[in-house]
């Protein structure tokens, strides 16, 4: 958890979860039937919900923002090609689990570009920013 520093509209808390399955990427889904990826999309949001909770309780955030940005930085822990823009709607059932917990409602969460970095351990750090 960060405070908002200049240029930043309010506070900010950092959320880190584990890298996602890669059956949920938007053109690794395409064409499969919506149950057999209902139990992974199931899990993914109840981690993002549970990583959340802790980071309100390490904030001490009284309720939910009503209005966010999320940047999301992904750990590789190997060089690949990415396309950066897909990344964000990989984390679509992520920021479903945001919801209620850090922000009121998910429409209100404005995602910005996704960073790609190279390191030893693989996850994704969402950096959620008060607006």
């Amino acid at each position: 958890m960060r405070l908002g520093g200049a240029g930043m509209a309010g506070l900010t808390i950092s959320v880190t979860i584990p890298m996602l399955p890669s059956a949920l990427q938007y053109n690794r889904a395409a064409g499969r039937h919506w149950g057999s990826t209902s139990g992974l999309r199931a899990k993914v949001r109840y981690d993002a919900r549970m990583a959340a909770l802790d980071a309100r309780n390490r904030a001490e955030m009284e309720k939910p923002f009503d209005c966010a940005t999320v940047q999301a930085t992904f750990y590789f822990n190997k060089k690949r090609r990415i396309d950066p823009d897909s990344l964000n709607t990989w984390l679509k059932h992520s920021f479903d689990g945001l919801q209620g917990v850090l922000i009121v409602n998910d429409r209100n969460l404005t995602p910005l570009p996704a960073i790609v970095k190279i390191d030893r351990d693989s996850r994704i750090v969402l950096e959620v920013v008060q607006q």
